[in-house]
């Protein structure tokens, strides 16, 4: 089945036939069902879909197609710049490794922002979220203790600026964080 260059591109597949890697050299998963490339071509249609990153956190495709699992060199890499980003205070660095419809929980989410739930919903809350704790803690500064991963969850271990025992807890969605909770050692 030929495909045409923006469904080839969406779906991972070079125009030499390799496949397209994510920036951290991961292989971007590629499916052929002719319902798939449909699919695929139906979304690259939509005016909000104008790039393959935008196709990836679509939901609107193929179900059964297979993703790449989480290996050790994406955790850590992904790890080094996230404490990166946030060692620099960069809000906008720090959320580009997260889903437009992240869910986010953290004891913290009560008594910054005031909900009960002590969840956050979506790329606008968390930066709300985000943006107090970076106001409020100049001295903010992470060192990270381990990382364990899965098939899909990583758990970042580390210490805050105040030496405080902390675990991120991050799921992942085609390549980025879609629901995460900041768990905390009792004081």
């Amino acid at each position: 089945m030929a495909l045409d260059a923006v469904t080839a591109r969406a779906l991972g597949v070079r125009g030499d036939g390799s496949l397209l890697a994510r920036p951290d050299g991961v292989p971007v998963a590629v499916w052929a069902s002719s319902a798939a490339v449909s699919d695929v071509r139906r979304v690259m249609e939509q005016p909000a879909i104008r790039s393959a990153h935008d196709l990836a956190v679509a939901e609107t495709l193929d179900p059964a197609r297979t993703v790449p699992a989480m290996d050790a060199e994406f955790a850590l890499r992904f790890t080094e710049e996230w404490a990166a980003a946030w060692n620099a205070h960069d809000l906008d660095r720090i959320l580009t490794h997260y889903a437009d419809d992240v869910v986010f929980s953290s004891p913290h989410v009560v008594r910054r922002l005031g909900k009960a739930s002590g969840k956050v919903n979506g790329i606008d809350e968390l930066r709300a979220y985000w943006a107090s704790g970076l106001e409020g803690e100049s001295d903010l500064h992470f060192t990270v203790e381990d990382v364990r991963y899965s098939v899909d969850t990583m758990v970042i271990n580390y210490r805050n600026q105040h030496g405080r025992a902390v675990a991120e807890v991050l799921r992942f969605r085609r390549g980025l964080v879609c629901w995460g909770c900041g768990a905390y050692a009792p004081s």
